[in-house]
């Protein structure tokens, strides 16, 4: 510690090669978009340093590449890091003046003494070779948006390759877009019906010393969308291609590196006219020379195709669009017009709609078979309890039929009970004024009572009210009696 002291100057070089914020004399904080790993405190102040997300591989690697036969790969990472070796040294650095280092390098990074320092990732090949850095692997899911841009410089006679690399099942092949046919016309030089080849089309980009800006610098970026299936890559940033057929000599600096994932991400435009002009748009600025540009209009399915006949009011189409376009410093590719997931607009139907009659009814044809049978089982099942419930009814009327001719019996018997008490009564008084009648003569009177014999015997018992309705109700015998004999205790009580 005593040794890195001296060697840095001051404890804020320690802090810097930690935290990568560097303080100068004022005390202003610097922000660095690449710092360096936590395990490898303090290096960068002696020389390139590992950093956070960024592994330095060779072109050999089994990182890059499968293993073909008995091939031998590398296995080993960050190789080139601190002095690094005869091919070269890589890492990440710091400008600050007080590092030994940086005033070898201050030539090739273009530095002032009143610029501010950066902190950079390093590839100096000093022989012809590949030598790249990797990052860690993003998803995209379906239809989601993605950008990734990386700001560079580039030195001498190196190249910078750029690529994003597909890495879906263990895949360590640069991606390719889609292989489709144009169906528009709307890009001039392109024939609608020729087939584009997703091998000619790689998200690859190589910079040289030439395209950089006036500030010495320059950024490329990827715009990417998603289609019906996610898509899983990485980020790479080469000095000679990955494969290592091209080889580099030189420097190149990677400022900042990222992968923005998000749906803020940019903007596709709905009309295609507006790409070049909306800021949104990942096009806008683009100049079309050296571009290379192919559009694609989504084709209807055959839900779609029924939809637009049922309903021609509210016919669905698509709008021809740009899926991919590449220049110098930009790719921009969208896979979702061309692997689209399958659309039924039939689902988009409110039940609002559904409840519609006559022809502007709206249903899915779909289910009508299974709407028929609910209604057929509904229907079934009222019928059942409106069969019940009419049973029921009848069971009633029998019963209260039953026990009204029962009781119309009884009414008729009392009411001829009191008609021939209310008769005697009559007779009883016409007696009584034929015997103090003296001109009626006795045998009238005999004659008188022989017609009430008649009517009731003297030896019948003359029924009551009570004793009707007493026999009635001892006649009245709900179901049959069983004899089941005479208890033990009823057999001792008649002894």
């Amino acid at each position: 510690l005593i040794k890195l002291f001296e060697n840095s100057g001051s404890v804020t070089s320690l802090y810097a090669g930690y935290s990568e914020d560097y303080k100068d004399s004022d005390n202003k904080t610097i922000e660095y978009a690449i710092k360096s790993a936590p395990g490898n405190m303090g290096e960068i102040v002696s020389g390139p340093t590992n950093a956070i997300g960024f592994i330095g591989v060779t072109s050999n690697h089994s990182y890059v590449k499968k293993q073909d036969g008995n091939e031998v790969l590398e296995t080993e990472i960050n190789t080139r890091t601190g002095n690094g070796n005869a091919m070269g040294v890589a890492g990440l650095i710091n400008s600050n003046p007080e590092y030994p280092y940086v005033e070898d390098l201050k030539d090739e990074l273009a530095l002032n003494d009143e610029d501010d320092p950066i902190q950079v990732l390093m590839i100096n090949n000093k022989q012809a070779d590949s030598y790249g850095y990797i990052t860690p692997s993003k998803t995209l899911t379906a239809n989601a948006l993605a950008k990734a841009s990386v700001t560079l410089r580039v030195v001498g006679d190196a190249k910078a390759y750029v690529y994003l690399v597909n890495t879906i099942n263990e895949e360590k092949e640069v991606m390719e877009f889609t292989t489709f046919t144009v169906n528009t016309d709307i890009v001039k030089g392109v024939e609608n019906g020729k087939t584009i080849s997703g091998n000619d089309n790689k998200f690859e980009l190589v910079v040289n010393k030439d395209m950089m800006d006036a500030d010495g610098w320059v950024t490329v970026e990827f715009y990417l969308q998603a289609g019906e299936k996610d898509k899983q890559f990485r980020l790479e940033i080469w000095n000679g291609s990955r494969d290592g057929e091209n080889k580099s000599q030189g420097f190149v600096f990677i400022k900042e590196a990222q992968i923005d994932i998000t749906d803020s991400a940019f903007t596709i435009p709905s009309r295609w006219a507006d790409s070049f002009s909306d800021p949104s748009s990942p096009l806008f600025g683009a100049s079309r020379e050296n571009l290379t540009l192919y559009a694609y209009q989504q084709e209807l399915n055959e839900n779609e195709i029924a939809y637009n006949k049922e309903y021609p009011d509210e016919a669905i189409s698509y709008n021809p669009q740009y899926v991919w376009a590449k220049n110098e410093t930009r790719i921009f590719a969208s896979f979702a017009p061309i692997e689209c997931a399958e659309n039924n607009p039939y689902d988009a139907i409110t039940e609002e709609e559904e409840e519609e009659s006559g022809c502007a009814a709206k249903t899915d044809p779909s289910t009508f078979w299974l709407s028929f049978s609910s209604i057929l089982l509904g229907v079934v099942l009222l019928l059942a309890i409106l069969v019940l419930f009419i049973k029921n009814i009848r069971r009633k009327r029998k019963y209260y039929g039953k026990r009204s001719k029962n009781d119309y019996k009884v009414q008729s018997r009392i009411t001829t009970h009191k008609n021939n008490q209310k008769k005697l009564q009559e007779l009883a008084k016409q007696s009584s004024q034929l015997e103090d009648d003296t001109d009626i003569e006795d045998s009238d009177i005999a004659e008188e009572f022989e017609e009430i014999d008649e009517i009731i015997p003297q030896d019948e018992e003359i029924e009551t009210e009570e004793n009707i309705e007493d026999k009635v109700l001892d006649d009245y015998v709900y179901g049959d009696v069983q004899d089941f004999g005479e208890t033990p205790e009823e057999s001792n009580d008649e002894e």
